[in-house]
Parts: structure tokens; sequence; C-alpha cells
């Protein structure tokens, strides 16, 4: 999935087609943040004085950076650790809603025994982390895909265990004869 993409800080004269911010670093060199590098190294820069906490925390008010990165940087942070968090949430928020749209589906193209000879699992990634949703076929007679399990997230700081639910049911498929 390419929203997999991170940050960097690093010391260029030259900047990515990617999402950038380049500013005159701590040091006096030009820093160019940009899309794609892991949480480490942007601490390991800050600390070597490279660039500065605004200066990361203005990037990612502003550019998409994975949650579990960004999880990461709640020490370096601090109290604008929220502020970073919910404006990547909004983020998110606004690119899922540009998304193309599916086709309305009237019913289901399929028989109940073509769909669970040939449909396959589905591979997702929640936060970063990748699962995968099995066939199932419900007991309401849909068919569909079906995920369970615990997943790891950061609020305010701390981490909680979240439990995770998910059904995908195919449109249609529970008028299909059984």
């Amino acid at each position: 999935m390419s929203q997999q993409s991170t940050l960097t800080a690093a010391t260029s004269t030259s900047t990515t087609a990617a999402a950038a911010s380049t500013h005159k670093g701590t040091n006096g060199k030009r820093v160019v943040l940009t899309q794609d590098m892991p949480a480490r190294v942007i601490i390991a820069h800050v600390e070597a004085g490279r660039t500065d906490r605004d200066t990361v925390v203005e990037f990612l008010t502003t550019a998409a950076y994975p949650l579990t990165e960004v999880a990461q940087l709640a020490g370096l942070l601090g109290a604008e650790f929220a502020t970073v968090l919910q404006a990547q949430q909004d983020l998110v928020v606004v690119k899922a809603a540009k998304a193309e749209k599916a086709p309305r589906a009237k019913s289901c193209p399929l028989s109940r025994q073509e769909f669970l000879e040939h449909a396959t699992p589905i591979e997702l990634t929640i936060n970063g982390v990748p699962m995968t949703a099995g066939v199932k076929e419900f007991s309401t007679g849909s068919l569909g895909y079906n995920l369970t399990g615990k997943l790891a997230v950061v609020v305010n700081g701390k981490a909680v265990t979240l439990q995770l639910g998910v059904n995908m049911t195919v449109i249609g498929s529970k008028d299909l004869p059984q």
C-alpha cells in the first residue's frame, strides 16, 4: 500500500516529488523533510541538531505519515503529539473521501457455491499492521469476509489495545439460493 510512506530529515540540495518541507537547519545547512524515512531517523536528526522539533511538528501537520511512525515520535513531540495525531487522522479522512467510489451493486453476480469455491482471503493493513480477512458464510446467509483480532494504538501517548471486528459482506449474497 502506498500509504506506507514515511518522513525524512536529511541534508540535501534537491527535493523529491513527494510532499516536502525545506528549511535552513539549526546547523546552517539546508534540510529537507520528505516522506521516505522512519521516525527513528527523525529523532536522530533532531538530537544531532540538524532540525528542530517545531519544524518536525509543522511538517507532520501537513504531510501524510504512518500513524505507527507518529506514535514513535510521541516523546519528541511532547505536548504537540495530540495536534499531530489529529492532523494525521484528518489527512487520512480527506484522502479516503477523495477516493473513487465503487459502482453500486444491485445483485450478486456469483452463485453461492462459486463464491465459496473461488474467493480468496483479503489482505488488509490497519494502522500499519498487515492482517488477513478470511472468506466467510455468515449465519444470516450472506457471504463475505471476516477479520477479528486485537490491535495496539497510541492514545494520549499511551498504548491501548483494541478489539478488532471487521465484516465485509457481498451485496446481494443473502438472496442467493442455498
